[in-house]
């Protein structure tokens, strides 16, 4: 292989050149495209300035419709937001609209939701000054405003905030009251309240927004009837109250809202003003004292203030304790549609006695009603004294008629029932109940007149009576000695059928009479032997505001107290409204009505002049508590006072020759009926009349009404000469069938009736009388001596 030899010399120079003829070629054409290049840019440069002021052009006219549509888009947005102004207030009067529609319990319900509410937890005090007017007090809370001594508002006029029933038109924080503590009935004599107030308010805006927030707290009693009428005269609805202390705590500092809430306070008690002036949300005299001098009362008062969330159950109870509690038995009358009364009258009555008012005694005869065959046995009035029930006794079955008071107009008349009726009860639910002497109890819906269930017993009964706070149990007795007590609602198929929840055995004979005390917390009873017997629930009823929520509790367990022997059958049992004396109609020819104080069971007072020689028997205690309403076997009746004994009036115009059956005083007025188990006689219905009331005086201590002289006599002659004959034993001692007195008054007025129809003197006629008997003498003597 050769080797190769670079070009040198000559040879080397004719190949350098064809290279630079290449390289002029190159850059020939390097000059050409440069220049194609260069008339490229520039043709393009002219393109892009022709093209840049086209769009100048073009984005001033955008800026020009930029800037209209921006104008536009201001007024659309306007337009907008006065459309959507429109719609939500046309919204929001639709929903207003819309809540005046909703009921006031769910409207109440949507404004208290999740928020919390003012609670004032009122604990105890120590003991206080003795005084004898200090029984059962209780605590009164008042939210004032500090800076001017009147009641904070309300923070929602719509909210009820003190009571389930406050009116819409009630703008300030009403007070609340604690329940009374019975020094008697605890056992105690240092009050322990232990009860939660209350106050449906916003707690935020009450207190944390508030700076002048002042809480009064008033230790008060009630006064004695006689103290509350002589109050009345100068202060009128004012002073019924007996002002015992008072305490403050106002709610201003940083350390409260921070700390304090929540916490258990001691308050200083201080004496309350010396005049009683003040009413029903006012406190002008208390705010009046704290802001001058405070007179130190020797005690004090332990409270708690916090925020709490409203009870979430508002169960219906006996008694509303909370402003979104309703209350049982409350219920609007419709028997005045039943007996075409007057439109504006149907569910309101305004009566002539008012509350805490003494009763009258009535002097006048209103309505005179029919009765049955075998007369009526058996009256009863309602608790809101619309309706009053007769039982009408037929040969073997007996019904009861309802009335309309005090109209008087006939509303309905239930089915017969078989025997006859010895008692009607009625309760505040709308229930009404009869003891039938064939053992089946019947309970009766008022709103309907249906009966609900029939209490079925093995024997006689002669006594059913309503629990007082709750109309879902029933107690009844008669002739197997045994007192039964029924509850509702044990059996779920059946919410409305009663069973037996408890059975009272201990008396020896049968039983007349049963009576629950007004709070439920004891039972009497009374059987043939004389024998009352006392029983104790051993379960009380509510004994603070969060009680209350709980479902009351059926199974009441009763136990044996006390006894009080009497010796005579007792056949009728009263109870004072003052709970310390229980008044016994006995079958006694002449004394049956004796007062009974219970504390020691002796005989407060005897009330005389009637007879009761065998069942039914008539007596009542007005409600005030001052007469003693008496009917005799005789066929007339009596008033008496209850405290001195000393007859009042004497109705001696009754139509009736056989006992009085039944005599019944009413509720809310001046009204008595009296009825009687005499054949196809009238049951009275007397009413009071100023006019006819004429003071007693020196001469006729005994008012009575006028006795119709066309009338023969109707003493019971042969009822008191078969008593006579039979003899009458009570117990061991054999009293005397009649009573004396009355005869002799009876004999004397029919002689002075006799003086005045046949015009000459007793005296004349016994002295012609004695004449003529010494003529004969002489006669005698002269024909003697011939």
């Amino acid at each position: 292989m050769e080797e190769e030899i670079p070009l040198t010399g000559v040879e080397g120079r004719k190949s350098s050149k064809p290279r630079r003829e290449g390289r002029k070629k190159r850059s020939k054409k390097k000059i050409r495209k440069e220049e194609e290049t260069d008339n490229l840019n520039n043709s393009s440069a002219s393109n892009v300035g022709a093209k840049s002021d086209v769009d100048n052009e073009d984005r001033i006219k955008n800026d020009i419709s930029d800037i209209k549509s921006k104008k536009k888009d201001v007024n659309m947005i306007k337009e907008e937001r006065r459309k959507r102004r429109e719609r939500r207030e046309a919204r929001e009067a639709k929903e207003e609209q819309v809540e005046e529609d909703i009921p006031r319990e769910e409207r109440e319900l949507q404004i208290q939701a999740s928020k919390e509410v003012i609670g004032v937890f009122v604990h105890e005090c120590e003991l206080l000054k003795m005084d004898f007017f200090i029984s059962h007090p209780v605590v009164k809370v008042s939210l004032v405003d500090g800076r001017t001594g009147k009641l904070l508002q309300k923070t929602d006029p719509h909210r009820r905030v003190t009571s389930y029933y406050e009116d819409e038109k009630v703008f300030g924080i009403l007070p609340i009251m604690t329940q009374p503590f019975d020094f008697r009935l605890r056992k105690s004599v240092i009050p322990k309240w232990e009860e939660l107030l209350l106050f449906n308010d916003d707690f935020t805006k009450v207190f944390e927004q508030n700076q002048n927030v002042v809480m009064f707290f008033e230790i008060l009693d009630f006064v004695s009837m006689a103290a509350a009428s002589e109050n009345y005269r100068r202060y009128k609805e004012k002073g019924g109250w007996y002002k015992i202390a008072w305490a403050f705590l106002k709610i201003r500092e940083n350390e409260w809202r921070t700390k304090r809430f929540g916490e258990r306070v001691r308050l200083q008690l201080y004496k309350p003003p010396v005049s009683a002036t003040d009413g029903e949300g006012d406190i002008s005299d208390i705010w009046k004292c704290w802001k001058s001098d405070k007179r130190k009362y020797p005690c004090t008062l332990w409270v708690t203030v916090e925020s709490i969330l409203p009870p979430t159950s508002s169960e219906p109870t006996l008694r509303s304790m909370v402003p979104t509690q309703p209350e049982l038995g409350f219920q609007t009358s419709s028997i005045a549609a039943e007996v075409n009364s007057p439109k504006e009258d149907q569910h309101k009555i305004s009566w002539s006695r008012f509350p805490g008012q003494s009763c009258k005694v009535p002097n006048s005869c209103l309505l005179e009603l029919s009765s049955g065959p075998r007369g009526c046995s058996a009256l009863a009035f309602s608790l809101d004294g619309r309706l009053m029930a007769a039982g009408i006794a037929n040969q073997t079955t007996s019904f009861i008629r309802i009335y309309d008071v005090p109209s008087g107009i006939l509303v309905t008349e239930l089915s017969e029932v078989y025997g006859l009726i010895y008692q009607i009860s009625f309760h505040q639910d709308g229930l009404m109940v009869a003891a039938v002497g064939d053992g089946v109890v019947p309970v009766w819906d008022t709103s309907s007149w249906k009966i609900i269930d029939k209490l079925s017993h093995p024997s006689y009964i002669y006594s059913a009576v309503f629990y007082p706070k709750n109309s879902s149990i029933i107690g009844t007795a008669g002739f197997d000695r045994v007192i039964r007590l029924w509850a509702k609602g044990l059996d779920r198929t059946q919410e409305d059928s009663f069973a037996v929840i408890q059975e009272l055995s201990g008396h020896n004979s049968l039983i007349n009479c049963i009576l629950f005390e007004p709070d439920g917390h004891f039972l009497f009873s009374g059987d043939k032997t004389g024998l009352i017997k006392l029983w104790e629930q051993t379960q009380l009823g509510f004994e603070s505001s969060t009680d209350s929520f709980a479902p009351l509790n059926k199974h009441r367990n009763w136990v044996f107290k006390r006894e009080y022997n009497v010796a005579d059958p007792v056949c009728r049992l009263s109870l004072h409204p003052g709970g310390r004396r229980l008044l016994l109609h006995r079958i006694n020819p002449t004394a049956p009505l004796v007062m009974l104080d219970l504390r020691n069971g002796s005989f407060m007072q005897t009330y005389p002049d009637i007879q009761t020689f065998r069942v039914p028997a008539a007596s009542c205690i007005t409600p005030c508590g001052s007469w003693v309403i008496g009917g005799s076997n005789s066929g007339y009746a009596v008033v008496w006072n209850t405290d001195t004994g000393i007859k009042q009036h004497v109705y001696t115009d009754l139509p009736y020759e056989s006992p009085v059956s039944a005599v019944e005083f009413h509720p809310m007025d001046h009204y008595m009926v009296v009825s009687s188990s005499q054949p196809n006689s009238k049951i009275l219905f007397f009413s009071y009349d100023k006019d006819l009331d004429t003071p007693r005086n020196e001469d006729h201590q005994v008012l009575s009404t006028p006795r119709d002289e066309t009338q023969k006599s109707r003493y019971p002659f042969k009822q008191v000469a078969r008593m006579i004959s039979d003899g009458y034993v009570s117990g061991e001692d054999k009293r005397p069938p009649v009573d004396l007195q009355d005869i002799v008054e009876k004999l004397n007025n029919a002689l002075r009736e006799c003086k005045q129809k046949k015009n000459f003197s007793l005296e004349d006629e016994f002295m012609d009388d004695k004449h003529q008997n010494e003529e004969n003498e002489n006669s005698n003597i002269i024909v003697k001596t011939s």
